[in-house]
């Protein structure tokens, strides 16, 4: 899936995303943007897991760690990779970003 936006100022109403079925590869492919990793004792639940969509929403309690992906570089999200991506590094920047989903069978 490719996608182009503006990337996000940090605050405390964005929500975290967890998969369950699939791996994401974030390729980024024109600006900058930070993407925020929890693990599960960093967040708690606000959104039940939807199957259908493979997703739960959770809001972060702790610090994550940041990932600031550039041009041609990339992430890989693993199902316990709790992530905030989309979010300004320095300034709001346009991006140009593909996301391959993996099935993940644990």
């Amino acid at each position: 899936m490719k996608s182009s936006y503006i990337t996000k100022l940090k605050d405390d109403s964005l929500l975290a995303e967890g998969h369950l079925k699939h791996i994401d590869i974030q390729y980024i492919t024109k600006g900058e943007e930070v993407i925020e990793v929890y693990t599960k004792d960093e967040v708690e639940l606000v959104q039940e897991y939807n199957e259908e969509k493979d997703y739960a929403l959770y809001r972060p309690i702790k610090p994550g760690r940041k990932i600031v992906l550039k041009p041609y570089e990339f992430a890989i999200l693993y199902p316990e990779d709790l992530h905030i991506p989309g979010l300004a590094s320095e300034k709001q920047t346009e991006v140009d970003k593909v996301v391959i989903k993996i099935p993940y069978n644990k």
